[in-house]
C-alpha cells in the first residue's frame, strides 16, 4: 500500500503536503536620515548614565508635539529608558513628519567621546524604517 506522501509525490503534488503555514518576520530596510549630537545632553540623564551608554545601542524616540518651545520636538531615550535629551531643532523637521505619519524611525549611539565637551559627547545616528 502506497502512503498519502508518496502518492501525492508521485502526482508532484509534494509542495501541498503538509499543509503548513511559514510565517516570516518581514525583514526590515533602514534609510539613513543623517547624525546629530543630542541636543540638551548635560540637562537631562545623560551626564548621569554615559559610562552606561554603548556604541552601536539602539535608542528610542518620542514625538513630543506638545513642547512649548519646538513643535517638532522629538525626545530620545537611552535602551535603558533614560532621557538623553532631543534632536536637535534644526535637524528634526524630516524627522517629526516621517513620526507624524505613523512611520517608524530607528537610532543608534555611533559614537562616544567621553572627553568631549557635554553637547559633543554622543553621536546619533538615524534611520527611518521601511
Amino acid at each position: 500500500m502506497i502512503d498519502r506522501t508518496k502518492f501525492l509525490k508521485f502526482l508532484g503534488l509534494t509542495g501541498f503536503y503538509p499543509a503548513r503555514v511559514i510565517i516570516g518576520k518581514k525583514e526590515e530596510k533602514r534609510i539613513y536620515l543623517g547624525d546629530f549630537f543630542i541636543a540638551g545632553f548635560k540637562y537631562y540623564e545623560g551626564e548621569e548614565v554615559i559610562n552606561e551608554l554603548t556604541e552601536g545601542e539602539e535608542l528610542k524616540f518620542k514625538r513630543q508635539k506638545e513642547n512649548e518651545y519646538d513643535e517638532k520636538a522629538i525626545e530620545i531615550y537611552s535602551s535603558s529608558g533614560k532621557k538623553l535629551g532631543y534632536i536637535p531643532m534644526d535637524l528634526n523637521f524630516i524627522p517629526a513628519n516621517i513620526m507624524d505619519q505613523e512611520i517608524k524611525i530607528a537610532g543608534n549611539i555611533s559614537e562616544i567621546d567621553h572627553d568631549a565637551e557635554s553637547w559633543e559627547k554622543v553621536i546619533v545616528s538615524i534611520y527611518q524604517i521601511v
